[in-house]
């Protein structure tokens, strides 16, 4: 499997692929050394939003930057450009946040499978479960895990790793142990895809195979905390760890998102994203999550913006190209 790293996750998370496949070998990082998910090669992954449209840039005063180039998630012509900006930046798949079916993220989700398949690009769900009017029942996340099983995994753009589709959950922790447990046995009962959560409850392992983190930033000491967690992690019976990197973090503007708001962690002309960038690789992973190529409820956005043009893009793009290249 990946080298998650002895115990051996966005927050970034990458792997790439070729046509319709499979990436063999990754190595995000294995709680049993012998035991690992492989990649050909290393590989970058970012996450996604996609509820943006040509409206909220303009009408949300709460926003203090937004895209150099704004865009719409459900404009084909958008997304085929929105991955070919992250592909020059060495990024090789988005896992996009998902919220199920029918919605605004659907669109952008199919949208960006699409566009990627005409590419040497690959897409992954993030199950959000973190929004209180989607995916809130065991009936909709059924729903939901449907339609991901029935249709969207078998796009043959969706990321794979040694052939089985990877998912990622955020916010998990909605449901019990045991309704997992039930959902995992009703779709999936011979792990034939890969199931990652978020967060540091080591309860849903192993239900979820590993975990990754959304937000590191609240850690003066990245690398120790997610070697940490990725230890933990192993020692709950997880095989798997997708380290994150991000450029810095401030939320403040939307107090009441989310319950436990982080506080601010500032940009520094690219010396966080620096040392979360060197705190990831660390871990000897051949995998590493970028949170976020657009998430600007909490500017941990890393492509080209307003405020901070290409700067951050600029530097991420070295540190992958040196990290590749080693």
């Amino acid at each position: 499997m990946w080298k998650l790293c002895r115990f051996v996750t966005v927050q970034i998370v990458v792997f790439a692929l070729f046509a319709s496949t499979v990436i063999s070998p990754i190595r995000i990082a294995a709680a049993d050394p012998d035991s690992q998910v492989s990649l050909d090669e290393r590989q970058v992954f970012a996450l996604y939003f996609g509820w943006w449209t040509e409206e909220t840039w303009t009408t949300d005063e709460r926003l203090t930057d937004v895209p150099a180039r704004p865009y719409d998630v459900r404009d084909p012509a958008d997304m085929l450009q929105q991955i070919r900006a992250a592909e020059s930046a060495g990024i090789d798949a988005f896992l996009v946040d998902w919220l199920g079916p029918d919605n605004i993220t659907d669109e952008a989700f199919m949208a960006l499978l699409n566009a990627a398949e005409t590419r040497d690009f690959k897409i992954a769900a993030v199950v959000d479960l973190n929004e209180r009017d989607y995916l809130s029942s065991m009936e909709s996340i059924q729903d939901a895990m449907e339609v991901l099983f029935q249709d969207r995994i078998n796009h043959p753009a969706y990321l794979r790793v040694d052939d089985k589709p990877i998912i990622f959950f955020w916010a998990q922790e909605r449901f019990t142990i045991s309704q997992w447990q039930y959902v995992r046995n009703t779709f999936d009962p011979n792990h034939e895809t890969i199931w990652l959560m978020e967060g540091t409850n080591m309860a849903y392992i192993p239900t979820f195979q590993g975990s990754y983190l959304f937000n590191v930033t609240f850690s003066n000491d990245p690398a120790e905390m997610m070697a940490y967690w990725q230890n933990r992690g192993a020692l709950n019976g997880g095989d798997l760890f997708l380290p994150t990197v991000t450029p810095g973090w401030d939320e403040s503007e939307f107090a009441g998102w989310r319950m436990e708001a982080t506080q601010s962690r500032d940009r520094a002309n690219g010396d966080f994203l620096q040392e979360s960038w060197e705190a990831a690789t660390s871990l000897n992973t051949d995998a590493v999550l970028v949170v976020s190529w657009n998430g600007y409820f909490e500017n941990s956005h890393v492509e080209p913006s307003s405020v901070f043009g290409t700067q951050t893009t600029d530097l991420l793009r070295e540190l992958i190209a040196e990290w590749k290249s080693g």
